[in-house]
């Protein structure tokens, strides 16, 4: 008689945050984002100053996300297959915006445009690997006067 045993909990899942402290870390970390996000939410009926400086404020709020979760250790977050890409969109997205609010302070209508992985939006990917699903709202800013 043969006996064969297998090891289910070890794999990493490839699009989704699997071990537990990365997890943990992710999901405290965008809670606080979220609700910072939300609070400072620029409207469609404010100035395009006022909406750039909304969404830098935000894009604040996304990096002490990231820094949060940079805080568990570069080995901790290697351990975890998407950690660090997913990291890498929500760096992305700053950037992005921070192009965005940019071209708003300087009087122009600019379009954020995302980016596509794997034929996704980063945004879709982003939502996917973890629970933290703002990235969408974030990817359309309002434009002033709309």
């Amino acid at each position: 008689m043969a006996v064969t045993l297998f090891r289910y909990a070890d794999a990493d899942h490839l699009g989704v945050l699997d071990d537990r402290d990365v997890a943990e870390a992710a999901d405290a970390a965008c809670s606080r984002m979220e609700a910072s996000v939300r609070s400072s939410a620029p409207s469609p009926n404010d100035s395009a100053t006022a909406i750039a400086s909304a969404m830098r404020n935000q894009n604040s709020a996304i990096a002490e996300m990231i820094d949060d979760i940079r805080s568990i250790g570069t080995d901790k977050l290697a351990g975890d297959h998407p950690a660090e890409d997913w990291l890498a969109d929500w760096e992305n997205l700053i950037d992005l915006r921070e192009d965005y609010a940019d071209a708003l302070t300087r009087g122009e209508q600019p379009v954020l445009t995302i980016p596509m992985t794997d034929g996704m939006p980063i945004i879709a990917r982003m939502d996917d690997t973890a629970d933290c699903s703002v990235a969408a709202e974030l990817a359309q800013p309002p434009v002033p006067g709309s």
